[in-house]
């Protein structure tokens, strides 16, 4: 419970006038005269009082400060040992194919300078840029992976906003010339306050003079099946609206109880919602790989590949068929 700082204070404030009246007596005109007095100065006690408030109020918070931070550790503690008695099945499979994919990309260096030199000449600059898209939406997958973990399914969820656009971008480097590729390299050493951050996709040739190069231009002018463009773009959108200060996103969670009203912000960790931020997490972390070990094809490659669509089944079966049995629960 909040102490009543106001209260205490302007209380033992009146306790000492009193106090001081009835230790030292004084004649009604005396006592007038105090009280007078008081009135006069009453901005500076003010502003006192609002000084010790502020102290009284900091003192308390800090001093209690480490017995609380014990109590919350706990708190969780507990609360991530619950969501791993729930989920574990899922971020073990998870954990896996973190593991897998971080020895595929060692791997596939390896391979790249002892028997593809050749290979590596004509592609030196996409094999580039889609090594650090692969590296950087592998270290993302991580961090999708610790939030759901701790319960913070929709945070999760805002990152995979940028493993989409990691493998919307490796896609269209991929399906175009080594020019594109070199334009996105030299770009990431241009002044970071420049208004447009996709002015290299124009070395693809694929956008006219007087068309804007945006995100949603690549996306569409990449060679997706319309189905499959479709499905995740409206999924792309989705994540946008609950990473931005919107409506729907402040509004909306992934993490409610079923049968809870939506309409509420939620705060603080939840074991609900957490296979949609992994699902899609493993989905657009394979694909950005995929591209990557499709610049040079290979029969090592080819079958991690497959290894890779195997893992990712079992991932969407095993979160989907724990989230089915969550929704059960009330």
């Amino acid at each position: 419970m909040y102490k009543n700082y106001i209260n205490d204070l302007f209380n033992n404030f009146l306790k000492s006038v009193i106090q001081d009246i009835e230790q030292n007596p004084k004649t009604e005109v005396e006592i007038e005269e105090k009280i007078n007095k008081i009135i006069e100065n009453m901005e500076d006690v003010c502003k006192e009082s609002i000084e010790i408030i502020i102290n009284d109020m900091f003192e308390d918070v800090t001093n209690k400060m480490d017995e609380n931070y014990k109590l919350i550790e706990q708190d969780e503690r507990e609360f991530i040992e619950h969501v791993k008695s729930i989920w574990d099945r899922g971020f073990k499979l998870s954990t896996c194919l973190y593991d897998i994919v971080l020895e595929i990309l060692n791997r596939n260096c390896e391979i790249l300078n002892s028997e593809h030199v050749d290979d590596i000449e004509g592609n030196k600059y996409k094999l580039k840029v889609l090594q650090l898209l692969s590296n950087r939406s592998l270290q993302t997958f991580k961090s999708v992976l610790i939030l759901i973990k701790n319960g913070m399914g929709d945070d999760a969820f805002k990152l995979c906003r940028n493993l989409h656009e990691n493998w919307v971008i490796s896609t269209f480097i991929l399906q175009n010339n080594e020019e594109t590729a070199k334009g996105f390299l030299i770009e990431s050493n241009s002044d970071i306050n420049e208004y447009n951050d996709y002015e290299w996709a124009r070395n693809s040739g694929m956008f006219t003079r007087n068309e804007r190069t945006t995100f949603n231009k690549i996306f569409e002018k990449c060679n997706f099946e319309n189905e499959y463009s479709v499905i995740w773009k409206t999924q792309y959108k989705k994540e946008c609206k609950l990473l931005h200060t919107t409506p729907q996103g402040v509004t909306k969670s992934l993490c409610l109880p079923p049968k809870v009203e939506n309409e509420i912000a939620l705060v603080g960790q939840s074991p609900y919602g957490l296979n949609i931020a992994a699902e899609h997490s493993a989905i657009y972390l394979i694909n950005t790989i995929s591209n990557y070990l499709m610049v040079v094809e290979n029969q090592w490659n080819l079958l991690n590949l497959r290894v890779l669509d195997k893992i990712l089944n079992m991932i969407q079966y095993e979160y989907t068929k724990i989230a089915q049995k969550m929704e059960t629960i009330n």
